[in-house]
């Protein structure tokens, strides 16, 4: 994990979460072309939630935020998040995004996130349990679904070595999110 003068919040959010009841399952981490991503990943078994405190660098801009994801038993992702910009990229059919502002504590998202689960009829029912060892796995594929969601959009084009970039049409689109 990033050290205190990087992630100086990361030992507090870490406690917090803990303090509701979640086991830590993982760090995982990823640099590639100029930005680090680093993640702390959670998991309870008692409601099958998923936590991820996560920090975004890059060049000299850092950026750090919480997700909480409730999958159900049709492999639908609930997540509430306080990210605080738009989407980079439409989130695939399978990710239903509840974007919270303003919460101050991790208690209060997670109000929130239960609260948007009731919204939406997610009861105790139709909630899948994961394995805590697949999760990274399961976070990884949805980063998948969501890339070949705009690749197939048109938001994103193959740029050759199994790389993509925006299309003129993801240029839009990103210029729609600024506005």
């Amino acid at each position: 994990p990033p050290g205190s003068s990087r992630f100086p919040v990361l030992s507090q959010l870490t406690e917090d979460v803990e303090d509701e009841g979640f086991e830590h399952v993982q760090d995982v981490g990823w640099e590639w072309g100029g930005m680090n991503q680093f993640f702390r990943i959670f998991y309870r078994e008692s409601d099958g939630a998923q936590v991820s405190v996560c920090l975004n660098e890059q060049e000299h801009m850092s950026l750090s935020y919480v997700t909480i994801t409730t999958r159900d038993q049709k492999r639908q992702s609930w997540r509430t998040w306080n990210y605080p910009f738009s989407q980079a990229m439409p989130a695939s059919p399978s990710l239903h995004l509840n974007r919270v502002d303003g919460a101050v504590t991790f208690r209060e998202l997670l109000l929130r996130h239960d609260s948007y689960l009731l919204d939406q009829g997610i009861t105790e029912d139709r909630i899948l349990r994961d394995d805590p060892e697949d999760i990274l796995t399961l976070m990884e594929q949805e980063t998948r679904n969501q890339v070949d969601h705009n690749l197939s959009r048109g938001i994103l084009a193959l740029s050759g070595k199994g790389t993509f970039r925006y299309s003129w049409r993801g240029l839009f689109y990103l210029w729609a999110q600024f506005v």
